[in-house]
């Protein structure tokens, strides 16, 4: 999932329309990374 935190974006904002996951999407797992930044290496979360 992309999330931008940027002041003032009109894109891909948390909790906004065209942000969820699709219904035919199958979810195999909880695990869900959210990356806020354009390189996902950037977050320690992601190791």
């Amino acid at each position: 999932m992309d999330n931008n935190l940027s002041p003032g974006t009109r894109t891909f904002k948390p909790d906004t329309k065209g942000t969820e996951l699709v219904p035919e999407l199958k979810v195999v797992s909880g695990n869900v990374f959210v990356k806020s930044k354009s390189n996902a290496l950037t977050s320690e979360e992601f190791t």
